[in-house]
């Protein structure tokens, strides 16, 4: 019987503070969630917790989540409703999402309707778009941290390694999950686009079932840094050529070369999902190269960006506003290196 497995039996109807633990819901390094009830009003949630004492830069994670989500109040982020730290354990308690995580819901391979894939980005940018306009950067964009409600929206969750741009360059050692991570946050020079990046690369793997890059941490960052992702095609999933065309200026290296903010890259997304598939798209073409530049690429995000003035007042202030690039400067390669 493995730790983590002895430790699950042991707390499973444990009660902790005003909340009775019933069943592991998932665990990441030293944290645990647990769904949990109230013991007097019987209302489900998802408690994360980390025993005390403990790894310090859980503690710390966990603190620092319970400190950003309070200020976030948006249908596409997960809602906290408390906090509590005492000598065995600090844990936070947040809203119950019936349906787990979008990992749970879809695993490695799966290929997911256009419909769908353009409803998830939608909801998952906005978020994001949200939490930027007050400063903050996720930094670990994936589908385990994206939740699904009972009524099918997806909640943005586990804030524990987000940061300002201002204080971005002082965390150079959490960089996020290496499939997800752009190449400006594995150099620790993270920014607002970094999180676009991440939500292009969530975004392919639900097209074509699998991210583009695989491999150890250090071949996988060292592919963010150096290798152009394969066209869908190649990976199986016949899309339309726009598709193909956003999503790669999406995955730019350069995250001044990526879309103005992440809720521009869903909005040309979903334009991109509902153009026609031409015959000639069928068989990946060796050795060919899109590009977002020059004439179409104006035209199709004028069309797009003019659909904004139909958007509701307070999405279109957040679609106006200008990407958090404070704390972003261009690095000089530094390439991770392999032992």
């Amino acid at each position: 019987m493995t730790s983590v497995h002895a430790e699950t039996t042991l707390l499973q109807g444990k009660r902790i503070g005003p909340y009775r633990l019933q069943r592991p819901l998932g665990h990441g390094g030293s944290a645990h969630v647990y769904l949990a009830t109230h013991v007097q009003s019987g209302r489900h949630v998802a408690i994360k917790f980390v025993r005390r004492p403990g790894s310090d830069a859980a503690i710390k994670q966990l603190w620092n989540e319970a400190r950003i989500l309070p200020r976030l109040h948006h249908p596409h982020i997960v809602r906290m409703l408390d906090f509590y730290n005492n000598e065995t354990f600090s844990f936070l308690v947040m809203e119950y999402a019936l349906r787990g995580t979008l990992r749970q819901q879809y695993t490695v391979g799966t290929q997911l309707p256009f419909s769908t894939v353009a409803r998830y980005v939608q909801q998952v940018a906005a978020a994001l778009q949200y939490t930027h306009t007050f400063g903050y950067i996720h930094r670990d964009v994936k589908p385990d941290n994206l939740l699904l409600t009972l009524d099918g929206l997806v909640q943005l969750s586990d804030f524990g390694i987000a940061t300002t741009a201002y204080y971005a360059d002082r965390l150079r050692d959490k960089f996020g999950t290496a499939p997800y991570t752009a190449p400006e946050q594995a150099d620790g020079n993270p920014c607002a686009a970094s999180d676009q990046y991440s939500l292009a690369i969530v975004a392919y793997e639900w097209l074509c079932g699998h991210p583009p890059f695989a491999g150890t941490t250090q071949e996988i960052l060292w592919q963010h840094h150096m290798v152009r992702p394969a066209a869908l095609v190649s990976r199986g999933r016949v899309v339309p050529q726009e598709v193909e065309q956003v999503m790669q200026k999406a995955l730019a290296k350069n995250p001044l070369h990526r879309f103005e903010n992440v809720l521009q890259f869903s909005h040309m997304l979903t334009w991109a999902l509902q153009q026609p598939v031409h015959p000639a798209q069928v068989q990946p073409v060796e050795g060919h190269r899109t590009s977002m530049t020059g004439t179409s690429l104006r035209r199709t995000t004028r069309n797009t960006i003019s659909s904004v003035r139909s958007l509701p007042q307070t999405e279109r202030t957040i679609f106006s506003r200008p990407p958090i690039t404070q704390g972003y400067r261009p690095a000089k390669r530094r390439l991770p290196r392999f032992s």
